[in-house]
């Protein structure tokens, strides 16, 4: 029975990635059953599976608020669409219920809603200030320096390959390989 019901399974995966169908779906909280968190997938199992597992290492607060209700959530589909449209679609239903005062998404809009959108990607962070970055590359150059003596610095300087070769060989960065290669630790 189970070896049917697993075939069965595949077959309708296999199905949904023929007809290019995304869906998008919420996620309930188990006690109140109000949405947290609106997602969209072309393999809603597989998808249930990864948020179920991402509890283990809670970094987004999704994941976060799995682990804090310790069982994995209902779902319900809120539409199927065509796969081309999924993020648009997400993104058009996070808008929609981020509008309704009861509804607590956990979603924050990610740089592929705000895409459709037309609203530019938001920075990571603050940038920095020019003392800032003057004080970081300091701070890079002395710990540069503090690894290698000058002749390994030479050495590098000189070493033939990609940048990536050459860091990989001497345990640090394509991009410090490459600042070295440009003078700037001489």
């Amino acid at each position: 029975m189970g070896l049917a019901v697993n075939q069965l399974l595949r077959l309708r995966r296999f199905e949904s990635y023929l007809r290019h169908v995304a869906i998008v779906y919420v996620l309930l909280d188990p006690e109140t059953r109000k949405i947290r968190y609106v997602g969209s997938t072309r393999e809603i199992g597989l998808r249930m599976r990864v948020h179920w597992s991402s509890r283990l290492h809670p970094d987004k607060p999704v994941a976060k608020w799995i682990k804090e209700i310790n069982q994995k959530p209902p779902y319900d589909v809120l539409q199927e669409v065509p796969d081309h449209l999924q993020f648009e679609a997400e993104s058009y239903w996070i808008k929609l219920l981020n509008e309704v005062p009861s509804v607590d998404l956990l979603n924050v809009v990610g740089a592929r809603h705000l895409k459709s959108w037309g609203v530019k990607k938001p920075e990571k962070g603050r940038p920095h200030t020019p003392e800032a970055r003057i004080k970081i590359g300091q701070s890079n150059k002395k710990s540069i320096r503090n690894r290698f003596t000058a002749d390994q610095i030479e050495e590098i300087r000189l070493a033939e390959g990609t940048m990536k070769s050459i860091g990989d060989r001497y345990g640090i960065g394509a991009s410090s390989v490459r600042r070295i290669k440009l003078g700037e630790f001489s």
